[in-house]
């Protein structure tokens, strides 16, 4: 018998549960076993069937010999449910992991894939977990609260995704005519626009701009209706601890508010890091070395876990503290290191200033460690809000 089909004892004080979830879009797949992983048994319920998932809860008690109040142990994968199964699972008193995919072992070669084998190989692991054995990595659930607040800055990055769209597509197809359209005030349509010959633009062509040029209006509006529930939510002194982070980051000179928003509710705000370490870690900006012998030795890049997004926004904003704190330690360093080097260097270096940054703003933020040699913001919307942040 192979290592991966071995029965997994697991010794518990007391009967216990184990059940893995497969969340589909209209069915999810459950595996229930006991500690000694003798006997799996699978059921299939309807999507979000809460009351279906009480009744096999009950039935998998009754069938594998548990007492009817023992302890449930669940496991499910992250995906697009997000986090309320976790909390249902909660209210329930059920002790529910929420587990990376990406992080588990797979098996070598080519495999079957079904939702059968994928349930199994979860409850595996689950009990492999229980019993302190490395398997995967959990992701930390913020409250229901936590996780609202982040959908209005997510809301304003993905509503500049399609104004740049929109913009893009206005732009190729004046280019297509020969007329150019800068940065700057939007017209008010493209009726009166002449290509270079003096033409009018084809009909067709020029009805299709005036719609995207209509539906870009409609996306500076409701980006401007977001900011103005976030400067709402700043006066009226929503969650304390998310809108003291994100006042204290726009105090330092080259922070703005789009990075301290972003910065404190995907990260600062509702996380906590035990080691500095764990912070570039989370961002994805640690590195990620190959050393499978002697004469092997090399780095594979960053290992870009974590969002990609405010990965990019603190290697700009490293680039904005070269630039606006060139008196800190951090810049100093920089410079020392990396000043003289060539351009491909220097874009080297800065990935390794933004992950130094990101753990200086993590102990800026929970410590109140100022980074060194730091300059702030003296007057400014920023300024103000923290001043009444602190007199409340």
């Amino acid at each position: 018998m192979t290592p991966t089909t071995e029965p997994m004892n697991v010794n518990a004080a007391q009967p216990c549960l184990y059940m893995a979830m497969e969340l589909g879009s209209t069915k999810w797949v459950l595996a229930f076993c006991r500690a000694d992983a003798q006997t799996i048994r699978r059921r299939t319920i309807s999507a979000r069937d809460l009351a279906a998932l009480d009744v096999e809860l009950a039935s998998a008690r009754s069938k594998l010999g548990l007492p009817s109040k023992c302890p449930v142990y669940a496991c499910h994968e992250a995906g697009r449910d997000g986090f309320w199964v976790h909390r249902e699972l909660a209210k329930r008193g059920i002790e529910n992991v929420v587990v990376d995919a990406s992080s588990m072992e797979r098996a070598p070669g080519r495999r079957a894939k079904t939702d059968r084998i994928d349930v199994a190989r979860l409850l595996r692991n689950l009990l492999r977990h229980r019993r302190g054995e490395r398997v995967w990595s959990t992701c930390r659930v913020p409250s229901a609260e936590q996780e609202d607040e982040r959908r209005n800055e997510r809301e304003i990055a993905r509503l500049k995704r399609e104004r740049s769209s929109l913009v893009n597509v206005i732009k190729a197809g004046l280019a297509l005519h020969g007329v150019q359209w800068g940065r700057g005030k939007l017209p008010a349509n493209f009726d009166e626009t002449r290509c270079p010959n003096g033409e009018p633009l084809p009909p067709f062509h020029r009805r299709e701009l005036n719609r995207s040029l209509a539906r870009m209006r409609v996306i500076e509006a409701d980006i401007e209706a977001v900011r103005a529930e976030r400067d709402l939510w700043l006066e009226e002194g929503g969650s304390v601890r998310p809108l003291k982070i994100a006042t204290a980051l726009m105090l330092l000179k080259g922070i703005g508010e789009n990075f301290a928003w972003t910065m404190t509710l995907e990260l600062l705000g509702w996380r906590r890091f035990e080691r500095p370490k764990e912070v570039g870690a989370a961002v994805g900006l640690v590195p990620t070395p190959f050393r499978s012998d002697q004469s092997v030795d090399k780095e594979l890049g960053v290992s870009k876990r974590g969002m990609p997004r405010l990965r990019a926004m603190l290697v700009e904003i490293a680039w904005l503290w070269l630039r606006y704190q060139p008196e800190t330690k951090l810049a100093r360093w920089f410079e020392e290191r990396f000043g003289a080097s060539g351009k491909r260097s220097r874009r080297i270096g800065i990935v390794a200033l933004a992950r130094r940054l990101a753990i200086a703003l993590w102990n800026y933020a929970e410590n109140g460690v100022c980074p060194e040699g730091a300059v702030f913001k003296e007057r400014g919307p920023a300024a103000d809000a923290y001043r009444r942040l602190m007199a409340a």
